[in-house]
């Protein structure tokens, strides 16, 4: 019931920002997301023992998603001179790292790069000619191939996928998400993406999939090597925010390059 009740909640407002909101809005709905993220990302790694540079990674994260927003390749290089730069300086005069200082800049640095970087592409997306129909397409083949895996996993799945890392997971799950996501791409095409070829479908709808199953067992990996069994507690029936979009982080720059190349920018 809470999955219901989160989904009647969100989903409105996204389908709103995207259908009829101007792309400054729309940024702002992923800036709200990444800082989330980021946030619950930080949280994983300091409740593992280790200190981050929270605030450093943060701001260089939307500094990074600001930067591909407004096309300014200089601020996405600053942002990443930032969360390289920052942590260690910080480290440097304090104690708090207690040996740890290079995992704790490391790791810095890969949560903003593995949440405000991967998600960035959803505002290349959005910047596209065709952007709110890329959008929708990316969000309807992942929360097809989401949606399926589950409930056809717990329906049918007999064979575990990666028991150590989710246990919930099986072989058939993972086939049914796998037609879930071409489904997503065969919709879209007869709806509102006829620029969509029956071999860009097929082809598109694939790789989405694969790479929403890689990206869900990431986090997955992440939260295991924390220790944790959620990201957070910010969406009921789901756990955090990175819970929710850890698929979208891997599937949206697949998305992003794979229309590139079958319809173009």
């Amino acid at each position: 019931m809470k999955r219901v009740l989160s989904a009647a909640v969100f989903i409105p407002i996204f389908v709103l920002v995207v259908a009829w909101g101007s792309a400054g809005a729309f940024f702002v709905l992923v800036a709200g997301a990444i800082g989330l993220g980021l946030w619950e990302f930080y949280d994983l790694i300091e409740s593992w023992g280790t200190p981050v540079a929270r605030g450093a990674g943060i701001v260089g994260g939307l500094s990074l998603a600001t930067g591909l927003y407004l096309g300014r390749p200089g601020l996405v290089l600053a942002a990443v001179a930032l969360v390289v730069l920052v942590p260690l300086c910080r480290f440097l005069v304090s104690r708090r790292a207690n040996g740890k200082a290079l995992v704790g800049s490391a790791l810095t640095c890969f949560g903003a790069i593995y949440v405000a970087g991967l998600l960035g592409y959803v505002v290349l997306l959005r910047a596209l000619p065709y952007g709110r129909r890329a959008v929708f397409l990316l969000v309807l083949m992942v929360w097809l191939h989401d949606t399926l895996a589950y409930y056809g996993g717990r329906a049918w799945g007999r064979r575990p996928l990666a028991p150590a890392l989710s246990g919930g997971k099986t072989v058939e799950g993972t086939y049914i998400g796998l037609a879930g996501s071409l489904l997503g791409a065969l919709v879209a095409r007869l709806t509102f993406l006829p620029e969509l070829g029956a071999v860009a479908v097929v082809v598109l709808g694939l790789a989405v999939g694969v790479a929403a199953e890689l990206g869900d067992l990431a986090e997955s990996l992440i939260k295991r090597s924390t220790g944790a069994k959620d990201s957070g507690w910010i969406v009921p029936g789901h756990g955090g925010i990175l819970d929710r979009l850890d698929s979208l982080l891997f599937a949206a720059p697949c998305t992003y390059y794979g229309l590139l190349w079958v319809v173009g920018g």
